[in-house]
């Protein structure tokens, strides 16, 4: 017994120091019964009853709600019943939701304003959670919160959510640019830490909406209620696909009216919002705490308004940008499920058991944890730790961002000027096209980079962009016309030009950029072997869908897609 002591100085196994004092006392008993063993009465064995052992009883654990069953008192209908019940009401609650999107897009200019922030503080938490709540109270006849809110592993797991969400954030990252440098849609060498934060007012109102309004309700909604009470009836495993489906498709309102976005683009989000789903019903699953899962949620978005990995672009067709997209999804929150699997499996079910998950130095963090997950730790102290923990990160991360963040892609390194001046009689011409399309919101740019190399250096860049407006919204509309402007930014010459389209119709606007032979010598000379011309395309304005009587019912068109070609000349040397 001193041994296992030695072994397990945590204390974990709580009924050892119970047992070492009930055997003491047994002992101590026996060395003061001073009767004669040969006076007691010998009891034939004829004369014993048989008496069935009983085992001492072990910890409550199963492996349906670990310790943590779904709220509900009611008697349950039939299964699919039930399940048809929880689709109805959320069905319900994205079609508002979907009248709320259509009726503000106008109201709200473009995703993220002040605006969008402001009115979804109210607007969220009233139509997300309001139809849950009259089902619940009113058809299910059920009283109180349909949520349940538990103090078990919550240390633990607000920890593994806020630190899962970085992870997340950077797999997502660091995957896109891998597939999307395979597939050709980035410029090799210019992986580059961008810093997107905004102003300052903007960046406290998203992140108080982030935390306290976008993650915790989408999770009530999503995981408290959808995949609880589905779990009531359904394996958890159905459960997850169930909730997982649901919360992609309550997306659907913001990707078709404040988005707009394009089919593929549609297939590429729909895809990563049920893939999101998954992994933050795998960690509401293994956890059953639904705090872990708003703070990852919170976090997760709140890093997309900060900083971001990435290159620089050089075009991807719509078709190929959607599969990377997807095969980014399937593999960064498959990696995340698969982490979660292995925290729950080898460390909250022996926590959960009173058992020592660690060796060590380790077992005594474990002790730590444990006195908030699951004894009487006072729960002012526990908040308190992991806000001042989530506190510490984020300003690093935002502190990050803005020191070492840069707010245009970096270029790879030259090599080192030349020695001397190069002779370009012997480079001949050589004509390239590249050509790509795209989406953009009203403001927005796409920045294409060319770059110069050794032995192939540019003469001339010229663009061209076409788009096509949007027919009208109906006979009482008309489309106002789009406005579009290319830039050309070379070393010490630039080009730009600006373009609208008619009334209906389509639109064009092109621009070129030469550079003479001394000019590219003197590039050389100057800045090594390569020289860039970055290329932006901007949707400088869009025309609103307007009524034709006197502007009434007047609808936003805040996105349109475009074409474009860009045509290079090369100086190559010649063989």
């Amino acid at each position: 017994m001193y041994l296992y002591l030695r072994l397990f100085p945590l204390g974990i196994n709580f009924n050892i120091e119970s047992l070492i004092a009930t055997q003491e006392a047994q002992i101590l008993v026996e060395s003061n019964d001073t009767e004669p063993m040969e006076e007691r009465p010998v009891i034939e064995p004829a004369d014993v009853e048989p008496v069935t052992p009983v085992e001492p009883e072990k910890p409550r654990y199963d492996n349906k709600w670990y310790g943590v069953p779904a709220k509900g008192e009611e008697p349950l209908p039939e299964k699919w019943k039930y399940v048809y019940m929880i689709f109805g009401v959320i069905v319900i609650e994205i079609c508002i939701w979907a009248v709320y999107r259509w009726s503000t897009a106008e109201f709200f200019e473009s995703f993220g304003t002040h605006q969008f922030y402001l009115l979804h503080i109210i607007a969220a938490p009233t139509i997300h959670l309001l139809p849950i709540l009259l089902f619940w109270w009113f058809i299910r006849k059920e009283r109180g919160l349909p949520f349940v809110f538990t103090k078990k592993l919550l240390l633990t797991g607000i920890i593994v959510g806020f630190v899962a969400a970085i992870i997340w954030r950077l797999l997502e990252e660091f995957t896109y640019d891998a597939f999307a440098g395979m597939a050709g849609g980035t410029v090799p060498g210019t992986f580059t830490f961008l810093n997107l934060l905004e102003t300052a007012d903007l960046f406290i109102l998203m992140t108080f909406v982030m935390y306290f309004i976008v993650g915790p309700v989408e999770e009530l909604e999503f995981r408290g209620f959808v995949y609880d009470q589905s779990a009531r009836v359904l394996p958890n495993l159905q459960a997850l696909i169930f909730s997982s489906v649901l919360f992609g498709c309550s997306h659907i309102p913001i990707a078709v009216f404040v988005y707009q976005f394009t089919p593929t683009q549609f297939i590429d989000a729909l895809f990563g919002w049920i893939a999101a789903g998954f992994v933050f019903g795998a960690l509401y699953m293994w956890s059953r705490n639904i705090f872990a899962c708003m703070v990852m949620h919170a976090m997760g978005n709140w890093q997309l308004s900060v900083f971001n990995f990435t290159s620089a672009p050089a075009g991807m067709d719509a078709t190929t940008s959607m599969f990377v997209g997807i095969a980014t999804s399937f593999v960064a929150n498959a990696v995340m499920i698969i982490i979660f699997y292995l925290i729950h499996k080898y460390y909250w079910e022996p926590h959960r058991r009173g058992e020592p998950a660690f060796g060590g130095k380790l077992l005594s963090l474990q002790r730590i944890l444990h006195y908030h997950d699951f004894e009487n730790k006072p729960l002012p102290t526990t908040i308190l730790i992991f806000v001042v923990f989530i506190v510490i990160i984020s300003g690093i991360i935002m502190g990050a961002a803005a020191t070492m963040g840069r707010t245009s892609f970096s270029m790879p390194e030259s090599e080192g000027a030349s020695e001397s001046k190069i002779n370009l009689e012997n480079f001949i011409e050589e004509p390239e096209t590249i050509s790509g399309s795209g989406e953009l919101n009203d403001g927005e740019l796409q920045t294409i980079l060319i770059y110069s190399e050794q032995d192939k250096y540019i003469k001339e860049v010229s663009v061209v962009v076409t788009w096509i407006d949007d027919a009208a919204a109906g006979i009482i509309y008309e489309n106002q016309p789009d406005t579009f402007s290319v830039t050309l930014n070379g070393p010490n010459f630039s080009a730009n030009n600006v373009s609208s389209n008619p009334v209906g119709g389509q639109g064009s606007v092109s621009t070129m950029l030469t550079f003479s032979s001394e000019s590219i010598v003197q590039f050389i000379e100057s800045d090594g072997e390569e020289y860039e011309v970055v290329v932006e395309i901007q949707l400088e304005a869009t025309g609103d869908q307007e009524g034709r009587l006197a502007g009434v019912f007047t609808q936003p068109d805040n996105r349109n897609q475009y074409n474009y070609d860009i045509d290079i000349v090369w100086l190559t040397r010649e063989e």
